[in-house]
């Protein structure tokens, strides 16, 4: 009888690897995304933009904003507020305001803010702020503006200046020449105040607030351009005294302020540059 050479025991640990070589269907199995920079992963690896983009452009900006509001710090609840209000999207409306505004800024200027808006819409990341409740009613009656300073170069932090705007009566023929008055007190128009929940401190005129966003791809911060368009009217809205006209439905205050503003001022010189 023949003798059967025995394999040494060692060779019984070594894998057949014949035997696991992946098949055609499992080799073609995309890999797990890279996250890009700023992006964390679930803990079962994916990234987190996977989920964000199934998320609206205000929900990423209420991500991106901790879901507080970024003058007072309070959390919910908030509101996120359109920069350029959705209700100007109409044709009739946005042809009158643009057309407006060419009379009293640099044709550059306006250019630059209706690219803007035409190139993108209004139900954008970088349209979006979010807003206290008593913080978005100001702002939209324009007792405060906010005045954009700086961005910086990676997109990822935006200083902006808060004044309150002092009150005026409602005045349908106001001269463009008088620059629109900020006001130096620590409240606005009828005694409206707001707070830091953080340190308790009052927010007064010439206060800078820094805006972050930990990924400027995914969920860019307020956009610089509208912020300075808003910067700009609503200083003449409070100036004209339009935001103490009566209150009127939720869709049709904020169109109601730019228009009452606008009509409301007569020619000048004056480019409100600063």
């Amino acid at each position: 009888m023949e003798r059967v050479k025995a394999r040494p025991l060692g060779n019984l640990n070594k894998a057949d690897t014949s035997a696991t070589r992946p098949s055609d269907s499992t080799a073609n199995v995309p890999s797990l995304p890279t996250p890009i920079a700023g992006q964390k992963r679930t803990s079962s690896g994916r990234a987190i933009a996977d989920r964000a983009r199934h998320e609206t452009p205000r929900d990423l900006a209420h991500d991106r904003d901790s879901k507080r509001c970024v003058l007072t710090k309070a959390g919910e609840p908030n509101e996120m507020v359109h920069i350029y209000p959705h209700s100007m999207c109409s044709e009739t409306a946005e042809f009158h305001f643009w057309m407006w505004l060419e009379h009293f800024w640099p044709v550059e200027r306006v250019e630059k803010w209706r690219e803007q808006v035409s190139s993108q819409g209004t139900e954008v990341c970088d349209n979006f702020i979010c807003l206290s409740p008593n913080a978005r009613a100001y702002w939209r009656k324009a007792y405060f503006a906010l005045k954009p300073l700086e961005i910086s170069e990676d997109k990822t932090r935006l200083d902006i200046q808060f004044f309150w705007l002092a009150a005026n009566s409602y005045n349908p023929t106001k001269n463009l020449l008088e620059r629109p008055a900020l006001s130096a007190a620590d409240c606005g128009p009828n005694s409206t105040k707001l707070f830091n929940h953080e340190t308790d401190r009052k927010i007064e005129s010439g206060d800078i607030i820094s805006l972050t966003t930990d990924g400027p791809e995914l969920r860019p911060l307020p956009s610089f351009t509208l912020l300075e368009m808003q910067w700009f009217l609503n200083r003449i809205t409070a100036m004209s005294g339009a935001a103490e006209l009566p209150d009127e439905d939720e869709e049709d205050q904020e169109q109601t302020a730019y228009n009452s503003g606008h009509e409301s001022i007569e020619d000048g010189d004056e480019d409100f540059s600063e």
